[in-house]
């Protein structure tokens, strides 16, 4: 079995302390959280995923397709620093 490493990443724009409404279209094979915190998303399957309290600096396999802003209620993205890694 061997490793494919990421080719690219997306960063979204959303800074230390930021926060943003609204949905972001973010298609990738993983996510990168720089500042721990809470992450909305949906899955390429369309299935609405919380990561609840993901750690600062953690890399999390998921197939992302939408990530969720803070007016998205019990789906909100809090975490920040974000990277989408494809």
């Amino acid at each position: 079995m061997s490793f494919r490493g990421y080719q690219n990443a997306e960063n979204l724009g959303i800074a230390s302390g930021a926060t943003f409404a609204g949905d972001k279209t973010a298609y990738g094979r993983a996510i990168y959280a720089g500042t721990a915190g809470d992450i909305g998303l949906t899955t390429y399957g369309g299935q609405k995923v919380l990561l609840k309290n993901v750690v600062a600096g953690s890399v999390y396999s998921v197939a992302v397709n939408t990530l969720h802003g803070a007016t998205d209620g019990s789906a909100a993205t809090t975490a920040t620093d974000i990277l989408i890694l494809s």
